[in-house]
């Protein structure tokens, strides 16, 4: 890919260059209104060349990104946060740092504060009443009763 960029630059360098010879050309003949209006052409395609050279120098490679992303992996950043950061798509991100490992744990939500319905829980556990007779009468899930019950209640 890089070959090609490079070649494309290349390419739009001669085809530059050529323009700004005959530019030169042309301004050296007697001024008429059809070479004026060449020579106006030839600069609006000069401006165009410039802008797209600008562009393939802005642009990095594939193995730039590579190694851009995988830095970003490394310091704890998510596939989202890299790829935005480099402005690539998260399939991308995902190809360039799939095989580093992740901690899983870093992207569950911390629950600080407990749920509304644990102390009605507590009590009607009190009561003698089983943990799916609970779960179902406070119409909430059975895992997010044996989460939250685990994480609080014990406490």
């Amino acid at each position: 890919m890089a070959k090609h960029r490079d070649a494309k630059k290349e390419a739009l360098l001669n085809r530059l260059a050529r323009i700004q010879d005959d530019i030169e050309r042309l301004s050296q003949l007697d001024q008429t209104p059809d070479i004026s209006d060449a020579i106006e052409a030839l600069i609006s395609e000069a401006t165009e060349l410039e802008a797209n050279i600008a562009k393939l120098q802005e642009a990095t490679s594939t193995r730039d990104n590579a190694k851009k992303a995988r830095a970003l992996c490394y310091r704890g950043l998510s596939l989202d946060e890299i790829a935005a950061a480099l402005a690539i798509s998260k399939s991308s991100a995902h190809r360039y740092c799939g095989d580093i490992p992740v901690d899983k744990r870093r992207y569950a939500l911390p629950r600080l504060t407990q749920p509304v319905w644990l102390d009605a829980a507590k009590s009607m556990l009190h009561e003698g009443k089983t943990r799916h007779v609970i779960a179902k009468e406070l119409g909430i899930p059975l895992s997010r009763f044996y989460r939250a019950f685990e994480r609080f209640a014990r406490m």
